[in-house]
């Protein structure tokens, strides 16, 4: 019997060492690769693990947060959140989400831009 199966298969891009998506157009980059280049051109050359919000989120999960002054693990320091009340869990997110420049993703955006109509198109 021929049932005409069909298989389709994608690649799937990295955005971090434990999450991606699914490649769907050849040739693309992952966000996460245009707002750390953009990150590196604006604040002192640093890319995105060595940026102050970062260095201050692993600093409050170290030191801030009860049972995790032993944990090397961020993984596990973050699993210590979810016995957290949620004020506490979204003051520190919005605390280091602040000390991130917002514009990163939309500037990286607008350096992708080969022409004028390409700019406008993105911009709108």
């Amino acid at each position: 019997m021929n049932r005409d199966l069909n298989i389709k298969t994608f690649n799937v891009v990295p955005i971090t060492n434990r999450l991606g998506t699914l490649e769907w157009v050849d040739n693309t980059e992952p966000l996460k690769n245009i707002i750390n280049r953009e990150h590196i051109r604006l604040v002192e050359g640093k890319d995105l693990n060595n940026s102050r919000a970062l260095n201050e989120r692993r600093k409050w999960l170290k030191t801030g947060i009860p049972g995790n002054a032993k944990k090397e693990s961020i993984a596990e320091q973050h699993l210590n959140l979810l016995g957290l009340d949620s004020k506490t869990v979204i003051e520190g997110f919005n605390k280091h989400k602040e000390m991130m420049p917002w514009y990163l993703l939309r500037n990286g955006l607008e350096n992708l831009c080969l022409t004028s109509a390409a700019f406008l198109a993105i911009k709108n």
